[in-house]
């Protein structure tokens, strides 16, 4: 969940709670190492801005931009973590057309960097673009797993999502 009260640099900044490499001292007395490390996350955290698309908006309160701004500034925050696994849910829910495909390029972009993201996503055209292997669930239970021709040509997961019968 997003701190709406703070801006949307601030929140990204608070993502780097994990990669913080100073000593515990140098929060009380703030020191030379507390300012690098200060300089460092607020480059990064510009850089995930720019990334997302959010860097024009650094200074306004997290509460006040849309939806789907609010949806990238959360994939930011994740990333100020410095993961090597990236599990999202729905990320595409909420987003219009144009978001959407802003959220393809940053995911492929991702596994370029080396980042694995496992992704729940209802929005098939997404999934079949990006994935490389997808598991089919329906009601909660395992039906498929494969690539997504393989998902695509499965009897039971068209049954299961278009209505068909299985013969």
């Amino acid at each position: 969940r997003l701190f709406k009260q703070l801006t949307v640099l601030e929140n990204v900044i608070a993502g780097f709670h994990t990669r913080r490499d100073i000593p515990a001292w140098q929060y009380i007395f703030h020191g030379a190492a507390f300012a690098r490390d200060q300089k460092r996350c607020f480059d990064e955290a510009m850089s995930l801005l720019e990334f997302v698309g959010l860097s024009k908006r650094a200074e306004l309160l997290a509460g006040s931009l849309s939806y789907g701004e609010q949806r990238m500034l959360e994939v930011a925050r994740a990333l100020a973590t410095g993961p090597r696994l990236l599990m999202i849910d729905e990320p595409a829910a909420g987003l219009n057309a144009a978001e959407v495909d802003a959220l393809l390029a940053q995911i492929v972009e991702l596994r370029k960097r080396g980042i694995t993201v496992v992704m729940v996503e209802h929005n098939m055209e997404l999934v079949m673009t990006i994935a490389d292997r997808i598991l089919v669930m329906d009601h909660g239970e395992y039906l498929f797993e494969g690539t997504p021709s393989e998902v695509q040509a499965d009897p039971g997961v068209v049954a299961a999502y278009l209505g068909a019968d299985v013969q």
